[in-house]
């Protein structure tokens, strides 16, 4: 029963380990559809980084409430491990 409690847990922190990835997967997927607005010339490409810089941040927030390190969050989103912290400690905007 114990081996069966064991092996429960690890498939439990695995399928956590899963969400988080999924998670970045769908970010990374709008950031690409965002950058490809830019070769589409929908939208003006000083708008297109200003989004996705913003989103950046966001990104970190949420991911920071999840319970995801600062280093994690940084090298996902190709930040500092300091901005990281700075941005996970400012209040959401309304």
């Amino acid at each position: 029963m114990r081996e069966l409690t064991r092996k429960q847990q690890y498939v439990e922190s695995l399928l956590k380990k899963v969400e988080a990835e999924q998670i970045i997967l769908q970010k990374v997927v709008l950031r690409v559809e965002k950058i490809a607005q830019l070769f589409d010339k929908k939208m003006p490409y000083e708008e297109v980084l200003s989004e996705l810089e913003d989103k950046k941040y966001t990104d970190a927030r949420y991911l920071r409430s999840k319970g995801m390190n600062p280093t994690q969050v940084a090298r996902d989103l190709g930040m500092s491990e300091s901005e990281v912290r700075l941005v996970a400690g400012l209040s959401s905007p309304p």
